[in-house]
């Protein structure tokens, strides 16, 4: 390694990340293997000299050091008056107390680790899950096709008849009153098909909710979505099917095949793969769509220029997978984080525009994950508990 790419290196890792000093960069990494592993090993170097965490010797250093203070002071003040001994005395006790307070909870609490010495992040293990809640008040969680312990037989017949062998929740054959609804939850790092009784077809993502009436009504198809969601929607030229959102952004079809991500309560991000599609916000229309499009709504009514995309990378999720090209690492954290329920916190504001192409598997770990974006960027990150520290 020469010394002009030490430079670029502890520029970049000092914060100063311009777009020419990440091309070159780049281009030096990429260059050559070699160059790649001297940077990672640079990279791990220059952060463990640069870190806010104390270690466990400083801090026994620093309660050794106390301890001798207070040692030193009692011996010069045994001649002093009975009423300031004992006033110092306490002083000193209390000094104590915090001392020994604050290397306790240094080492009860979660220690910041740098990515490379974790092995695995704590996590829920990804799987098929859900919370029905029907119309007459009753809960069933189902996981993988199998009901909750603790349900009873009333409800093990409900899911019984809506579960099919392929992990479908099939609601199309259960007899319920028009007025009726069905809610059904996607609890963090869980994903869940549904069947609707008009035969459209759901999936839902991790942390979503589906609101529908279990038996259509003649005039329309409406159901309502929190989270993400991928949608075929049988075709029926007589009753149009709208998607609502929290955000006032409704998707209305007649049959196609769509992805509406609605995480964000303020705007609505709609991707169709086949068909035609209509976005409509505060009741009026602001954008048609035909396949391969991509589009964001806001709340106020105001709209992304309509894009044309390769639609795989927003709905490549349905299949247990990350795809990302050349996203935001903002992003890429923003969906991380939703998927896996862990919390995000950047501590350099610059990493938020670093780029990363790839294709990972969202039933790995997160750590396995982070460390594959780690390798082949500047970024670094930390663990400590369930929050990655983002550098």
């Amino acid at each position: 390694m020469e010394e002009k790419d030490i430079i670029l290196i502890n520029r970049i890792l000092g914060g100063e990340c311009t777009e020419e000093l990440l091309k070159q960069l780049k281009q030096w990494i990429e260059a050559d293997e070699t160059n790649r592993k001297e940077f990672e090993s640079y990279k791990q170097l220059w952060h463990s000299t640069h870190s806010k965490s104390p270690s466990a010797e400083k801090v026994a250093m620093a309660r050794k050091k106390l301890l001798n203070h207070i040692s030193r002071q009692q011996k010069t003040e045994r001649h002093r008056r009975m009423r300031k001994i004992m006033a110092w005395s306490a002083a000193a006790v209390v000094a104590l107390m915090v001392s020994f307070t604050a290397a306790y909870v240094h080492f009860t609490s979660p220690q910041e680790m740098p990515l490379a010495e974790v092995e695995a992040m704590e996590v829920k293990a990804p799987a098929m899950a859900a919370t029905i809640m029907t119309a007459d008040g009753e809960t069933i969680d189902v996981e993988n096709n199998v009901v909750s312990k603790d349900s009873n037989s009333e409800k093990e017949n409900i899911v019984e008849q809506i579960t099919e062998e392929d992990g479908l929740l099939d609601f199309s054959n259960l007899k319920a009153a028009v007025d009726t609804k069905t809610t059904v939850k996607i609890p963090q790092c869980g994903y869940y098909s549904l069947r609707l009784s008009d035969g459209t077809k759901v999936m839902l993502n991790s942390a979503s909710e589906l609101l529908f009436p279990t038996t259509f009504a003649e005039a329309t198809r409406q159901v309502f979505l929190k989270g993400e969601a991928y949608f075929e929607v049988a075709h029926d030229a007589k009753r149009k099917f709208v998607v609502s959102t929290p955000s006032g952004v409704d998707i209305v079809v007649h049959g196609t095949s769509f992805n509406v991500n609605a995480y964000n309560p303020k705007h609505v991000e709609t991707t169709l793969v086949e068909g035609r599609v209509e976005c409509r916000a505060k009741g009026e229309t602001c954008a048609m769509l035909t396949p391969n499009q991509k589009i964001c709504v806001h709340d106020d009514g105001s709209t992304s220029k309509v894009t044309e995309v390769d639609t795989y990378l927003y709905t490549a999720w349905k299949d247990g997978k990350f795809v990302f090209e050349n996203e935001s690492i903002e992003l890429i954290m923003t969906r991380i984080s939703q998927w896996y329920g862990i919390d995000v916190k950047f501590d350099n504001e610059a990493v938020k525009h670093q780029k990363f192409t790839g294709i990972l598997s969202r039933f790995s770990n997160p750590v396995d994950i982070l460390k594959r974006i780690e390798s082949t960027t500047v970024v670094e990150f930390y663990v400590k508990g369930n929050t990655v520290i983002v550098r």
